[in-house]
Parts: structure tokens; C-alpha cells; sequence
């Protein structure tokens, strides 16, 4: 019951946002009582909270199992930055995260740090097994994807541009490995 409650939660928040959502909402769509609902969640932050933790989680386990299945170190790099979230979080709701859910905000912010490690991981033992060269700083790297990710996660630029952040993601990386020049 309580997975069926947090697939409705994130159905609603997709269609009204998170402050458009009630209980009421919730209990309709699933066709049963609002104390149904508060025997799993006590609250409508709660609910909130397990919705970005749940999605979070299956984010870093898919991840992680995503790169010790790749061979190749773009295919590593991609799978180190490539989202796989459960609950796919509207970019357009991020910035309502930030301001209401600061501890929501956090948990993001702390997933941002761990796919940016994954990839100095990556970057490192790229350089030391002579796949990546040895005149490019990692921390730069690392600091520009940091930068980028943060930008692109403007909403605004994606829509305008009929991008999803994957896509813009996937770009980046034949960026990192190919430039612009054509040699």
C-alpha cells in the first residue's frame, strides 16, 4: 500500500505540483480513506520526504550498478551522470523543493556530490590507466560538470531548447571526449 500511495503522490505533484496536492487528492485517486493513508505517512511532508528519499536511493543504486556494468570509460562516465530516478522529479518543481523542503533540497544537493565523485573516481583511474590524459586537471573537470549540472537544471533553457537533461547531459560528455574541432 504504502509504494501505491508514494506512485500517487508522484502523479499528482507531476500534474499539480507539490503544494497543489492534498490528502483528499490522494485518497480519490486511490479509491480509499485519508486514514489509510496517515497508518503510512503521518503527514503530506512525509509523504514528500519518502517520495524524493525513495527516488534518491533507487537513483544511487542504479548508478552504482550501472557503472560496474559499463566497460568502456565514456560508457562509465555516462552511466555515472545519466538519471535514473523511479520518481522523476519535474525540473519546473526543483525550485519549489528549494524553498519549502530545505532538507529536501539537501538530499539533492547530496546527490549531486555523489554522481560528482563517481565521476573524479572514474576520471582518476582513467588517467592512471592511460585512457585519459594525464594534462587535464580532474578538479576542473569535476568544478565544470558541477557548474553545468546546476545550470542545466534551469528548467527554462531545457524546455526552450526541447531538451531533457539527460540529452543535454550526454552532450556534455561527447563534449568532454570529442571538443568541437573536427580533426
Amino acid at each position: 500500500m504504502k509504494e501505491r500511495i508514494l506512485d500517487a503522490v508522484y502523479r499528482l505533484v507531476k500534474v499539480k505540483g507539490i503544494n497543489g496536492f492534498t490528502m483528499n487528492d490522494i485518497s480519490k485517486e486511490l479509491h480509499i480513506g485519508k486514514q489509510t493513508i496517515y497508518t503510512y505517512f503521518k503527514s503530506k511532508d512525509e509523504l514528500m520526504i519518502e517520495l524524493v528519499r525513495s527516488s534518491l536511493e533507487d537513483n544511487k543504486t542504479l548508478t552504482e550498478e550501472a557503472v560496474a556494468e559499463a566497460h568502456e570509460l565514456k560508457e562509465k562516465l555516462k552511466a555515472a551522470l545519466i538519471s535514473y530516478h523511479k520518481y522523476k522529479i519535474p525540473l519546473e518543481l526543483l525550485e519549489e523543493i528549494r524553498k519549502i523542503y530545505p532538507e529536501l533540497w539537501g538530499m539533492l544537493e547530496e546527490q549531486r556530490n555523489f554522481k560528482l565523485k563517481i565521476v573524479r573516481d572514474i576520471l582518476d583511474e582513467g588517467i592512471e590507466d592511460g585512457e585519459v590524459s594525464k594534462k587535464i586537471n580532474p578538479q576542473i573537470i569535476n568544478y565544470l560538470l558541477d557548474k553545468v549540472t546546476l545550470a542545466l537544471l534551469n528548467d527554462e533553457f531545457l524546455q526552450k531548447n526541447n531538451t531533457t537533461l539527460n540529452q543535454a547531459l550526454e552532450e556534455l560528455i561527447n563534449l568532454i571526449f570529442y571538443g568541437i574541432l573536427i580533426r
